[in-house]
């Protein structure tokens, strides 16, 4: 690997850290649309105020992804929103079909 392709060996803590880092980021991001469930006895209601605040964090999302690959932001915001419903409604309607 060093000779081939130049690169070094791979530190065996930074690979743990990462491992870290990778699991508080799907449980901060699960909690985003399932919090309001806790905290709400009316399911319809939790529902809408869940879509929202996932789609208000996926598009924030998306403009901190565009300044770090600096691209334009709002543009980056709304692709990332719109590949996530698109993944989103496709899942379900499969859901559905198979169901």
């Amino acid at each position: 690997m060093k000779f081939e392709l130049g690169l070094e060996k791979a530190d065996p803590f930074r690979a743990f850290l990462k491992r870290l880092h990778n699991c508080f980021s799907y449980v901060l991001g699960g909690i985003i649309p399932l919090f309001r469930y806790l905290l709400m006895s009316d399911s319809n209601t939790a529902l809408l105020i869940s879509a929202s605040a996932t789609l208000l964090a996926l598009f924030c999302f998306g403009l901190v992804k565009g300044y770090f690959i600096e691209v334009f932001l709002f543009k980056n915001s709304f692709q990332t929103v719109f590949v996530r419903e698109m993944a989103a409604g496709a899942t379900y309607l499969l859901a559905k079909a198979i169901s």
